[in-house]
């Protein structure tokens, strides 16, 4: 009678940064060799506890009735210093932030409860049109863009832990290049409502500051940089 296979095992991969990752295989039903999968961990021991814990999950083989958000939690999908994806790529804490924050806004609160064998490009298609057209969304079409890659990376990266067996995006029709919605500019009328004194509570809120550096950059033609570098020295009573 041969030995029984280990539940998994693991090797290093260094990335493009140079940082090392501990790498985990496994085998499905049928003994065959899964696809490495990182665990995100630079620590053996740590890596080893990782796979410990997707095991008593029953995660460690891929399961495609998972739903996507609980994948999005079992890899802390934009937590930084969780997030093997991050580490990874290098990416810094402000890009991941928001993509956390377009995770948890536009992607978990529609797609989160469908499971990975239901998950098709009509789905998408159905969740990009909401983002674009639904009263409670109705996102730029740059927004959404946006969106579509945050949901890529993590449907690409559940691809390559065998939970999707294509590319549902491969169908999902191309977001138009130029936004549909045309934004115009303030009549004569409307700024001078805008800045005139009664107005002033209504529309400003006592936010002296954010109304002085309006008033100048209406009047001036001034960016905001060159606002913000103003100094008393340099206000006039005729001129900047």
């Amino acid at each position: 009678m041969g030995r029984e296979k280990k539940k998994f095992t693991l090797y290093q991969r260094q990335m493009s940064n140079g940082k090392k990752v501990w790498y985990y295989r496994t085998y499905d039903d049928f003994g065959n060799r899964t696809n490495g999968k990182s665990t995100g961990q630079s620590s053996k021991t740590k890596a080893e506890n990782y796979c410990l814990e997707l095991f008593r999950n029953n995660l460690l083989i891929p399961d495609s009735s998972l739903k996507l958000s609980q994948y999005i939690e079992q890899k802390n999908f934009f937590t930084f210093g969780k997030c093997a994806y991050c580490a990874e790529n290098g990416l810094k804490k402000t890009y991941a932030d928001d993509c956390k924050s377009r995770l948890n806004k536009h992607i978990i609160p529609l797609l989160g409860k469908l499971k990975f064998d239901t998950l098709n490009s009509k789905r998408i298609e159905a969740w990009q049109r909401h983002l674009l057209i639904s009263d409670d969304k109705n996102l730029s079409v740059k927004s959404v863009r946006e969106c579509k890659s945050v949901l890529r990376i993590i449907l690409n990266s559940a691809r390559s832990d065998g939970f999707l067996n294509n590319d549902v995006f491969d169908r999902v029709k191309k977001l138009p290049r130029h936004n549909r919605n045309v934004r115009g500019i303030l009549t004569e009328m409307e700024v001078r409502d805008l800045f005139d004194e009664k107005n002033y509570e209504t529309y400003w809120k006592s936010h002296q500051y954010y109304y002085i550096a309006s008033l100048v950059a209406c009047f001036t033609g001034m960016r905001q940089g060159e606002i913000l570098a103003l100094t008393p020295e340099k206000v006039f009573p005729t001129h900047l």
